[in-house]
């Protein structure tokens, strides 16, 4: 007689007493049950992995304050990164310091630095690089590019009084950006600020 999940009743000899109902289930029934069990614990496991890669393939968006805005130094932007050896980075950027224009494009800034080990995520050790000279507005607009023979170059314009006329500054760093050494600048003293000298740079 096959087996069904009715329960069955049988008598205990020489006492006359029932047992307690018993219940058989089909081995067919377990082995399905078992199937599903086993496929939604594997389910589960597999999206939870796949989101763990999905989380680590998304890279972080980090807001990261590089200096601060003061009432000495109310702006500060335009910055530049380059990476230098073991990981680091360098960054460059012009600060505008407390003045007649605080804070315009006519006030006084100068080329500024400061270097990261952890990735960009904190900034230590500010330095000026280049300041303003006499009969400058401000210096303004660096930038880095690191070249494929090893040195570090930074560019930055020095603005001349009254903003009609600029030099764009070139120099050059040999020893991860600890110095830069001027170079023959890229344009000296432009007609105007927005239309300088046309110059071939091999």
């Amino acid at each position: 007689m096959c087996c069904t999940d009715q329960p069955r009743q049988r008598m205990i000899p020489d006492r006359g007493v029932m047992q307690r109902p018993t219940y058989s289930v089909p081995f067919g029934r377990l082995l399905a049950a078992a199937v599903v069990i086993l496929f939604c614990t594997a389910g589960a496991a597999e999206a939870r992995e796949q989101e763990e890669h999905a989380a680590e393939e998304t890279p972080l968006i980090r807001h990261v304050v590089i200096e601060a805005a003061t009432d000495q130094t109310p702006r500060s932007d335009t910055a530049s990164v380059a990476e230098l050896s073991h990981g680091r980075l360098m960054v460059v950027y012009h600060k505008y310091e407390r003045g007649k224009h605080s804070g315009h494009d006519h006030g006084i800034c100068r080329i500024w630095s400061k270097v990261s080990n952890d990735g960009g995520r904190s900034w230590q050790h500010p330095r000026m690089l280049v300041d303003v000279a006499e009969g400058d507005m401000n210096v303004q607009a660096p930038a880095l590019l690191r070249l494929k023979s090893g040195p570090i170059l930074l560019i930055c314009l020095r603005a001349h009084q009254g903003g009609g006329s600029s030099t764009m500054c070139l120099f050059s760093s040999e020893d991860e950006g600890r110095s830069f050494s001027p170079l023959e600048p890229v344009w000296t003293r432009s007609p105007s600020q927005s239309r300088p000298h046309t110059k071939k740079l091999v």
